[in-house]
This record gives C-alpha cells, sequence and structure tokens, in this order.
C-alpha cells in the first residue's frame, strides 16, 4: 500500500500539470474564439477600449494561473484528493465565463471575475497548505504565503474589489471611463501578484530542492 501511495505520490506532478494544461489550453482557445466575435474591436471609442483591457485582463490571468498552478505542482509529490480535479474544474469554468462575458455585461464581467479571486484564493490556499504538510522544509513558504500580509490577502482585496465596482456598475455610479482604469489597474495587480508569488516559490522552494 505504501509503495502504491509513494508512486502515485511520484505521478502527481504530471498528471495534474497535464491536466491543468489541457484546461488552459481550452481556455485560450475559447479566449480566441471571443476575440474573433468581436467586429467593433479597434473602433476609437471607450467601449472599444474596455473590450481590450478586458481582452488583455483574461490573457494575463490565464498565463498568470498557469504558472503558478504548475509552480505548486511542481513540488507536490502526495496522493491527490477529489478537491484539486473539482478545483480545477471549477477555475477553468471562471476563464470561460469572463470570455463569454467580454463586451456582453460589465456587471456580469465583474461578478465572474469575483469568482475568479474566491475560488483561485481558495485553491491556492489549499496547495500551499498541502505543500506545508508534505515537507517541513516547505513551512517557511507556506507561512509567508498564508500570513497577514501576503499574497493571499490579494485575493481577499481582489474579490472585494470586485463586488465593489460590480455594485457600482450594476447601479450606473461609475463611468466607462473610470472603468478603463478599473479593468487596467485590475491587470496589472494580478500580473504583481504572479511575478511576486513566483519569486517566493524560487527562493523557498527551489533552493531547497535542488
Amino acid at each position: 500500500m505504501n509503495n502504491t501511495a509513494e508512486y502515485i505520490g511520484k505521478q502527481f506532478s504530471s498528471v495534474y500539470i497535464t491536466f491543468l494544461s489541457i484546461l488552459i489550453g481550452l481556455a485560450l482557445e475559447d479566449w480566441v474564439s471571443a476575440i474573433r466575435s468581436q467586429t467593433n474591436l479597434f473602433d476609437s471609442s471607450v467601449t472599444s477600449l474596455i473590450i481590450l483591457l478586458q481582452f488583455a485582463q483574461n490573457l494575463v490571468m490565464i498565463i498568470v494561473s498557469w504558472v503558478t498552478y504548475c509552480q505548486f505542482a511542481m513540488a507536490r509529490k502526495s496522493v491527490p484528493t477529489p478537491m484539486e480535479a473539482v478545483h480545477l474544474l471549477l477555475f477553468a469554468l471562471t476563464l470561460f465565463a469572463l470570455n463569454t462575458f467580454i463586451g456582453e455585461s460589465y456587471v456580469y464581467y465583474n461578478y465572474a471575475f469575483f469568482a475568479f479571486f474566491v475560488l483561485g484564493g481558495y485553491s491556492t490556499y489549499y496547495s500551499v497548505e498541502k505543500l506545508g504538510l508534505q515537507d517541513t522544509r516547505y513551512r517557511r513558504f507556506t507561512d509567508i504565503m498564508q500570513s497577514k500580509r501576503g499574497p493571499l490577502l490579494a485575493h481577499a482585496f481582489g474579490a472585494v474589489y470586485c463586488i465593489v465596482f460590480g455594485i457600482a456598475l450594476e447601479f450606473d455610479l461609475i463611468t466607462p471611463a473610470i472603468y478603463v482604469f478599473v479593468v487596467a489597474s485590475a491587470t496589472t495587480f494580478i500580473a504583481i501578484w504572479g511575478v511576486l508569488v513566483y519569486l517566493l516559490w524560487k527562493k523557498y522552494i527551489v533552493e531547497i530542492t535542488t
């Protein structure tokens, strides 16, 4: 039984990354299809600018998600649970939803963005916790990730950010010009988060496993 569990644990990374890459590939294909369906993408209007920024935001989220999930998976050597598959499937659905609502509804797009932060945050917390339980050498990494000032706090901030602006959009409390700033700042925020997590992972995971 122990030998079987050990064998399964060794295969976890490759199977997880393969499954993840398939879902990310489908999300990218859906993203490209959404671009092709836009007929007024390059019109000189605020609406077109918002749509372009939403496409850019989705692409950044897809790339950051793939890199981050792969980082966690490469360090994992444990028997998987059904939760890993549930996390990936729900996370992929949020990416499809975001692609669907581009240029259709700012409100629904923002609520899908909220789901992205909530599911992504929980999944990241779950993966980080698993790493800490797997190997005590990873505790420094998990402690930083889960601290009150750690990167996971960004998910809570992002979720609140989306809800606030989602409600504001629903009641027409902000103008399209302000929403341009909202989308652009959120895209930058996600990119910076991805870089910070990569640097932490490189320092506290790669250095102790090589």
